[in-house]
């Protein structure tokens, strides 16, 4: 998990084709195998967004699944990522991640280049 933003953005540029959009849900406590330390998914997200460019972030909807949805976490995970998903939903995921895909992407299935 130290290297999610590379890996995210190695995928969207190099192992898919550039058609292909990517949903990814991360965690904003990501646990260390072997380890004591946590590293902030939304953070994670952040980094990644920063290395893309405009063309391959359009094909990126990143959310964050967290039970911290406190004002001050859901202004900070708008800031990192694309969208937030709570632990204690109050719609089912499956409504929240299609709301936020047709916000991010529309009803066109096939991207313009």
């Amino acid at each position: 998990m130290e290297n999610f933003s590379d890996w995210l953005v190695q995928l969207l540029r190099e192992r898919l084709p550039l058609h292909a959009r990517v949903l990814a849900i991360v965690d904003e406590n990501l646990a260390i195998e072997d380890s004591n330390v946590t590293l902030s998914g939304s953070h994670a997200i952040q980094l990644a967004r920063d290395q893309l460019t405009p063309s391959e972030e359009s094909r990126l909807l990143a959310v964050v699944r967290s039970a911290n949805d406190s004002p001050a976490d859901l202004q900070l995970y708008s800031e990192r990522a694309h969208g937030f998903l709570s632990k204690a939903p109050i719609e089912p995921d499956k409504q929240a991640i299609a709301r936020l895909w047709y916000k991010t992407f529309g009803t066109n299935c096939s991207l313009s280049t």
